[in-house]
């Protein structure tokens, strides 16, 4: 019988690593609706058609939108927030639109995409990145275990194609440059408004324009988390992300989620 990445995960060579924080990341806009409104609503999905969905990455601020020359309230930011996964709608070990945009290569793709879905178990994402990465922090950097390291320690046959598609996929073989860190980064739906009360967010990530208004932040530090800003240099919106990598990083370090 053909073992699928659940049977790994639960299996008695899994390893277990300290989890992440789940993060929402939009236009600086949208950001500032949600903050206003207090929940992060689904939207129409154009991959899962006919169904509403607010997505989130594990740890990564991982969504991203083209532009340049952008306005301050087009710049990327994003909301960390902290609760359970197994309300979810679906999760994946990589971005689903990504795969079925054709941006994933083919030894990934002609395999159906729901032999790669994480069940929402309760440690699912814990068991998932001791697994395949080792550690939350390696997780973060998109280090992964070696390809051949994994096959040989889980004993993966021939036949269980997922499992061999999905480690080569984590170790950014033929990946092509097209696709980025979104290959590897844990992407979790849900179906239903998520409510951004008082402890649920751990902290938000804006340009540093939006400390202008001491109203706004203080709205946000009302909800119980940390103001996070970064310049606005006027680069492409690129740089912007990788200025938003590296105040998760450094968030991260801070509070203590590597040393699990």
């Amino acid at each position: 019988m053909e073992r699928k990445i659940r049977d790994i995960l639960f299996g008695n060579r899994s390893s277990r690593a300290g989890t992440l924080p789940l993060v929402h990341t939009a236009p600086a806009y949208f950001v500032q609706k949600m903050l206003e409104s207090k929940e992060i609503k689904p939207r129409e999905c154009d991959v899962f058609l006919k169904e509403k969905l607010a997505y989130f990455f594990v740890g990564r601020p991982a969504y991203k939108s083209v532009g340049h020359d952008v306005s301050h309230w087009e710049m990327p930011s994003c909301v960390i927030v902290d609760f359970q996964t197994n309300a979810s709608r679906r999760m994946f070990p990589f971005d689903s639109g990504a795969f079925a945009r054709g941006l994933v290569p083919k030894y990934a793709t002609m395999i159906d995409r729901d032999d790669y879905a994480l069940a929402p178990d309760a440690d699912v994402v814990e068991r998932y990145i001791g697994t395949f990465f080792g550690s939350s922090r390696a997780y973060f950097m998109g280090e992964a275990i070696d390809r051949k390291e994994f096959l040989k320690n889980h004993g993966i046959l021939p036949t269980e194609a997922s499992l061999h598609a999905l480690i080569s996929l984590l170790n950014g073989e033929r990946i092509g440059k097209a696709l980025d860190e979104r290959r590897s980064s844990i992407e979790i739906q849900f179906d239903k408004a998520i409510h951004l009360d008082a402890g649920a967010i751990r902290a938000v990530i804006l340009p540093e324009i939006y400390l202008q208004d001491k109203n706004f932040v203080k709205g946000i530090e009302l909800l119980g988390a940390q103001v996070i800003t970064y310049p606005m240099i006027p680069l492409n919106t690129d740089h912007f992300y990788y200025a938003i990598y590296e105040r998760c990083l450094s968030y991260y370090e801070q509070n203590g989620y590597f040393d699990v």
